[in-house]
């Protein structure tokens, strides 16, 4: 996959999604730069139905079809109380995707990590959108269920 194949991966996804409050939602900001067709820009503020809000701001860079470095962060919070649903990140530093990420999954403890990711290669905007419809299909999200898992 490169930068422009990934772009039409978003909006695809953004087009499709039924959660969405603002359809037709059109990213905020998808940038390709002419001279670095390797890179990609994403920021966007994405509402959705129920009062719930995706915050996301990623770069991306691309060499021979593949992703291999990043900096991100999916943000997915109550609007009305800004309180913390989830946020997947690597605390927006630019790093290649073997560098591990991580989610912050308590409401109550924003600074709390849990180190369920070892890469950053799965993590993507399409992820973010998976977590995002496992929120409304009342689903549990992947890193719950290994919480599940260790307790036994």
């Amino acid at each position: 996959m490169n930068a422009y194949q990934y772009a039409k991966l978003i909006e695809n996804h953004l087009m499709s999604c039924v959660f969405i409050d603002d359809k037709p939602h059109w990213p905020a900001r998808i940038e390709i730069p002419d001279n670095n067709p390797n890179a990609l820009l994403l920021i966007d503020r994405i509402q959705f139905l129920e009062g719930v809000c995706l915050k996301v701001a990623e770069q991306a860079f691309f060499e021979d079809d593949e992703l291999i470095q990043r900096s991100f962060s999916y943000d997915f919070r109550h609007e009305a109380t800004g309180k913390l649903i989830w946020r997947i990140d690597n605390h927006c530093r630019l790093q290649p995707v073997s560098s591990r990420c991580h989610v912050h999954d308590n409401p109550d403890d924003e600074s709390h990590r849990n180190e369920f990711f070892s890469d950053s290669r799965s993590t993507t905007f399409l992820y973010a959108m998976q977590c995002v419809n496992n929120f409304f299909s009342k689903k549990r999200q992947q890193w719950e269920e290994v919480d599940d898992v260790e307790s036994l």
